[in-house]
Parts: structure tokens; C-alpha cells; sequence
């Protein structure tokens, strides 16, 4: 479930909107919305509101939460392995061209990976309009790649279609999107990682022009021995706090050979590497 993520983005944004003087409201959900994972999915509106007296009141800022056909697999374990708690990254991406937003949406899998036989792969829901979203994920070619975490979205290769990387707890995942239909080329770019990645943005780190690759990885546990964490009441499995956790350190990447893919690893500063704190990863191509 997705859920409680969106609400408490949502109540973060009604308390910074009230400390501006601003209000905030909850409104009835519009007709001819999809469904996301359950009724339970309310919208909520934010909107500026000026003080009595004033000739205008400022702009209207709307937050409103759309119900989309899509279910995040956490993969629960009941042991509560600390990965349950992250993923379910989107990116918002034009697809196929047609000028309206797309959704890509990184899905988890039951866990352990490889638990089920048909796990589920990432979703991409295409924008029909009207608030409308299908689910074109097997016809743009997705199949289940592991326990998805991020999203990050840009065209690395020039080509003028958005690829999509997306984070993992395991190997992560380059998708090539050529005309709308998306290619696996992780092990031609040499960007996946085995480690437990969270955040990643595509950037010209070097100045040269080329869009480099920026990976934060998490931290390391062993799932055998979880819970790591008891509730001090009931006794029940809790996840234990990212400090109790030894950050991942990076490690480097064979060069690779021409093309316009990211091919080499540079470790970089600023990233802090102590418990619970995972490096960065710097993929500049050269």
C-alpha cells in the first residue's frame, strides 16, 4: 500500500500551507477517476487564500490525489525486513511522444526476490486524457526485473525518447525506450549495482555535455537475521532504525567500450559513509 506515503506528503503540505496563511481543504473525489489500491484514496486541495480587503486574492495551488491502476507489491516478509518500508518511485515522462505525461511507476516483488514465479514488473500507465490511465506495461516491453525502489527519467542516449533508470534492492535497471518500447540495456551500459540503491538523478556531472549517472545506495542488512527490531509491548518484529546499519561503500566499474551509454564509474565526495549512510555512485560517461 501506498497509502500512508501520499498522506503524509499531503498533511506536510496543509501544515506548510497553513504556517503561510493559507488554507487547506479537503474536496470529493472529481468522476471518472481510475482506481489506485483502494477506495480508501480521498483528494485533498490545497489553495492559497488571500485576507479579506484584498483587491485579488493569490493564485490557487491544488494538490489533488488521482487514483491510478497500480498497487505497489512490498513483498512483506513478517519479519520485517527494513527494505518494506521505501519504494514505489514514479516518474512523470512522455513516452510515446503524443505530449501528454506518462507514469512510470518502479514495483516491488514478493521477497526474497525470486520468491514467486510470476512476479510482477515495473508499470508504466499511459495518459489517456481526462484523467484517464492504462496500463501498457507488457506492451512497452517491461518484464519483472527485481524489488524496485526509484525512478529517475531522461533521454541519456540523444535518441529524443526518455529512458528510465530505476533503483533497486539488487541489481538496479537502465531502460532504453526506443519510439515506446523499452529495452534492458543495464549490462550494455554497465550501470547495474547488487547493492540496495534508493535515489538516482542523470546529470552532466563533468561539464561535457553528456548526461552522467548519480546513484545513492542505502544501507546493508542481512536478512537472516531479522526482525532486527521487537515492539517492547506486543513482541512483535520492527524495523530497526537506518543508524543500527553500516552504510554501502561504493565499488568501481570495468571501463566500457564506445557508445552513448554511461561507461566508466569515478568515485565522487559528499557522500557521507558511516551507519545507515550509503555512498554515492558517479557514472560519467567519457
Amino acid at each position: 500500500m501506498i497509502r500512508g506515503p501520499i498522506s503524509s506528503i499531503l498533511a506536510l503540505a496543509c501544515s506548510l500551507a497553513r504556517a503561510a496563511g493559507w488554507g487547506c481543504s479537503r474536496a470529493a473525489p472529481r468522476p471518472g477517476m481510475a482506481t489506485l489500491s483502494s477506495s480508501e484514496m480521498k483528494s485533498t486541495e490545497l489553495a492559497t487564500r488571500g485576507h479579506p480587503g484584498e483587491p485579488s486574492p493569490p493564485p490557487v495551488l491544488s494538490f489533488r490525489a488521482q487514483e491510478l491502476p497500480f498497487r505497489y507489491e512490498r513483498g512483506e516478509t513478517g519479519a520485517a525486513w527494513p527494505v518494506e518500508t521505501t519504494g514505489g518511485g514514479v516518474g512523470l515522462l512522455d513516452y510515446d511522444g503524443d505530449g501528454d505525461l506518462d507514469l512510470f511507476v518502479a514495483q516491488g516483488v514478493p521477497l526474497p526476490v525470486g520468491k514467486s514465479e510470476t512476479p510482477p514488473a515495473d508499470v508504466l500507465l499511459e495518459n489517456q486524457g481526462g484523467g484517464r490511465f492504462v496500463d501498457v506495461s507488457a506492451r512497452a516491453g517491461l518484464t519483472s526485473k527485481g524489488y524496485g525502489q526509484g525512478v529517475t527519467v531522461a533521454d541519456y542516449d540523444g535518441d529524443g525518447d526518455p529512458d528510465v533508470y530505476v533503483t533497486r534492492y539488487g541489481p538496479n535497471t537502465l531502460w532504453r525506450n526506443d519510439a515506446g518500447r523499452f529495452t534492458d540495456v543495464t549490462a550494455e551500459a554497465g550501470v547495474g549495482d547488487p547493492l540496495w540503491s534508493l535515489g538516482a538523478a542523470f546529470a552532466d556531472i563533468d561539464g561535457d555535455g553528456d548526461l552522467d549517472l548519480f546513484v545513492a545506495n542505502y544501507f546493508d542488512f542481512d536478512p537472516s537475521a531479522a526482525p532486527f527490531d521487537r515492539d517492547p509491548q506486543t513482541g512483535a518484529p520492527a524495523y530497526g532504525m537506518p543508524a543500527g546499519f553500516p552504510g554501502t561503500a561504493r565499488r568501481p566499474l570495468p571501463q566500457r567500450g564506445p557508445g552513448p551509454v554511461p561507461r566508466r564509474h569515478h568515485s565522487g565526495g559528499g557522500g557521507r559513509h558511516g551507519p545507515g549512510h550509503g555512498r554515492p555512485r558517479l557514472r560519467p560517461r567519457r
